[in-house]
């Protein structure tokens, strides 16, 4: 057995014997003693027990003469061979009392060897226990350091248990590395079996149907591209779409639909299909991106071939199997750039995955079979235009009071800023109350009212008059009250209990009752919120109308902090003076657009210190530090501070837009920009929109502008 795989199983075993392992503790070494002895691990015991028990120096003569045999005791150097066949054998027995001193072992008087006195009191409230981990990484580093000397005389390096050379083919409905214990293929054919809704039998990670997959495909798409590395986006988008179009999750993004009978698309789920040509240039670029590092790597002597490639998606036995690989790795860790990047690092950016310093949704991890690794963090979206990041007042008021607090404004100036923006978060909390108000109080009120009749004019698409309606409130009504066959579970709480089965009528009601719940437990879906304001259109109600009005207030109420927030100035290390509330915007950017890319080695911690180690990956448009200060026309995120402005909609910015259906999704509260030499380049957008409809709660969203989308497909 290699000795890193044996110290690392000794370990292990001695954890769960113990607790706590401490080296240095008797108790603890005679255990570890026992345990390689019924391991018949003699010489690895022989060899460990030298590391543990020799004392600073050099040996002496005398030293070579005997060997260890567990703890404190010895042997002749002659006898230990027979020690190890027998080792209650008859041969004098001896404890080290320091470098070449010797004393012979007394007996009990039984014939049998007087136990050693344990020390006692010495486990972890002394110092010890930074020792301890120090002292197991020097024996595992030595024992490590020998084998690879062994080894490097010997024709065959051996492999890391982190690398093989089995390459399996994709199969329709399953991921190719769900039989890798090193991958996290079981995580991955659970979300394509049951998809995000299945709670009960998975717990997907954050996201939605279409990031689930496109996290999954994206990495999935390697398995193909090994296969065959010279097919087309197109070819590899066809191959994706027939692995997973009758899984869950493929139903979930548009494999449900019927096929197209015309057209590009014809004999094709064109939603699903769409995705997956997303899916598969974003794959292609992965798959690029990483053979250029693997050569990379290989030209500089710093990996070999053949190597491992292995792609994590977002979930949180995700990021433990990668921990898992990195932990069985020898090293050195690099990025695709060479930079090498500490084994304790790159765990603690894996173990924060999905957060400030390391804002990946994905990665990759490549091992050769000296176990050295190249590992890349990727942030993947299906397209430029998607939404890149997204928040709550809360959220926003939290971040903005710790943007403040790390600057050097006067602490008198400073409370009076965090005043402000704890204001203007109080006034938000208002409108949110008064949006609760402005949905739930006439869905109470229809509870309230006569249910058969207002069911009646919903399911024949007519008013209160019995005036034929343009809006078809019927087709809401069964996705709203059922789901799966079964009555929907958001609305199971609010019926009567009762044997029988409950009626239509008594499901309508307990759907109103609920839609006016100020404390509801769960979001209403879509339907559910459709449902309602085209019901209460039906019965008189401008529901939608009132929200309009409230969100409006909502967004001039950010306005008018930011606008209080500029009243005070902020002074930059340059001694360039700008406003507070722009420079909070700004820092704000910086993190939600993961801009400190930028900056490099000159960021003090986290993904972006190290160049080549994450990348933003658009639906195969990669943006790394060089597009984002091209784009945007900045050399970091310092001057991009010293250039920022934040300004209000113009003319056609006020709102966005489904880009399909043209529907508008959200109003812009402000536009991002930089200016520099007399030239205003817009960067991103900041969008008020919901989750959940116009009564849904108050979210905002981070978009790229539209130039700034072009600049990143063309660079």
């Amino acid at each position: 057995m290699h000795y890193t795989e044996l110290i690392d199983k000794l370990l292990r075993e001695l954890s769960y014997r113990v607790g706590i392992p401490n080296l240095k503790d008797k108790t603890h070494q005679s255990t570890i003693s026992e345990i390689l002895s019924e391991w018949g691990e003699y010489d690895a015991k022989q060899r460990i027990f030298e590391f543990l028990t020799e004392k600073d120096g050099e040996k002496t003569s005398e030293d070579e003469k005997y060997k260890n045999t567990g703890g404190s005791g010895y042997v002749k150097a002659q006898d230990y061979d027979k020690w190890k066949a027998n080792p209650k054998g008859d041969f004098e027995k001896f404890t080290k009392e320091g470098p070449g001193v010797y004393k012979p072992m007394e007996t009990d008087g039984n014939g049998g060897e007087e136990k050693e006195e344990k020390e006692q009191g010495k486990s972890l409230k002394d110092k010890s226990y930074q020792g301890k981990v120090k002292k197991e990484k020097e024996t595992q580093d030595k024992l490590d350091n020998e084998e690879k000397l062994k080894s490097s005389n010997s024709s065959e390096l051996e492999k890391t248990p982190a690398f093989d050379e089995n390459k399996v083919s994709p199969q329709v409905g399953k991921v190719s590395d769900v039989d890798d214990e090193f991958s996290d293929g079981k995580i991955k054919q659970l979300a394509l079996e049951y998809g995000t809704k299945n709670k009960e039998k998975f717990t997907p990670a954050p996201g939605n149907a279409g990031s689930m997959l496109g996290e999954i495909m994206s990495g999935e798409g390697f398995s193909h591209l090994d296969e065959n590395p010279n097919l087309t986006s197109d070819e590899l988008a066809k191959k994706m779409y027939d692995q997973v179009e009758n899984t869950t999750l493929g139903r979930e993004n548009g494999g449900n639909s019927k096929p197209m009978v015309r057209g590009k698309y014809e004999g094709l789920k064109k939603d699903l299909y769409n995705k997956c040509e997303s899916f598969a240039k974003a794959s292609l670029t992965k798959y690029n991106e990483n053979q250029r590092g693997i050569e990379n790597l290989v030209s500089g002597n710093k990996m070999t071939k053949p190597v491992k490639v292995r792609n994590f998606y977002g979930h949180e036995t995700s990021i433990a199997q990668q921990v898992n690989l990195i932990n069985k790795c020898n090293g050195p860790i690099y990025t695709k750039e060479g930079i090498e990047v500490p084994r304790e690092v790159i765990i603690d950016l894996i173990e924060k995955s999905g957060g400030g310093d390391n804002p990946s949704d994905t990665s990759t991890i490549t091992v050769d079979s000296n176990g050295r690794a190249m590992v890349t963090f990727h942030s993947d979206k299906i397209s430029t235009s998607d939404i890149q990041a997204n928040s709550t007042p809360n959220k926003e008021a939290e971040v903005a009071i710790e943007i403040v607090d790390k600057t050097d404004i006067p602490d008198i100036i400073k409370e009076d800023v965090k005043r402000t923006i704890q204001d203007g978060n109080r006034k938000l909390q208002e409108k949110e109350k008064e949006l609760k108000s402005a949905a739930n109080e006439p869905a109470l009120q229809m509870a309230q009212g006569d249910v058969s009749k207002i069911l009646g004019g919903a399911k024949k698409d007519v008013d209160r008059d019995n005036n034929p309606q343009k809006d078809k409130t019927s087709t809401k009504i069964q996705k709203s009250l059922t789901s799966r066959g079964k009555t929907h579970p958001n609305i199971v709480s609010y019926l009567p209990e009762q044997d029988e089965p409950h009626t239509e009528e008594q499901k309508f009601k307990a759907y109103l009752e609920y839609m006016g719940d100020d404390d509801k437990e769960t979001e209403p879906t879509g339907d559910q919120v459709t449902l309602l304001f085209r019901v209460g259109a039906q019965q008189g109600y401008d529901i939608s109308k009132d929200l309009s009005r409230i969100r409006m207030e909502s967004l001039e109420t950010q306005r008018e902090t930011h606008k209080k927030l500029n009243e005070k100035n902020h002074t930059l290390p340059s001694g360039k003076i700008i406003p507070v509330g722009d420079y909070i915007e700004g820092q704000n950017l910086i993190e939600k657009l993961h801009l400190n890319v930028m900056d490099g080695e000159k960021n003090e911690k986290g993904v972006g210190k190290y160049p080549g180690l994450f990348n933003l990956n658009m639906g195969g448009t990669l943006v790394e530090g060089d597009q984002l200060k091209d784009c945007i026309g900045v050399d970091g995120t310092d001057d991009f501070i010293e250039s920022f402005e934040v300004g209000v909609p113009g003319d056609g910015e006020e709102v966005t837009r489904n880009t399909k259906t043209n529907a508008v999704t959200g109003r812009n509260i402000f536009v991002f920009a930089v200016t520099k030499d007399g030239k205003r380049i817009p960067v991103a957008y900041k969008t008020q929109r919901s989750k959940a409809g116009q009564s849904g709660k108050l979210n905002t969203t981070y978009q790229w502008d539209n130039g700034i989308q072009d600049c990143f497909k063309s660079n």
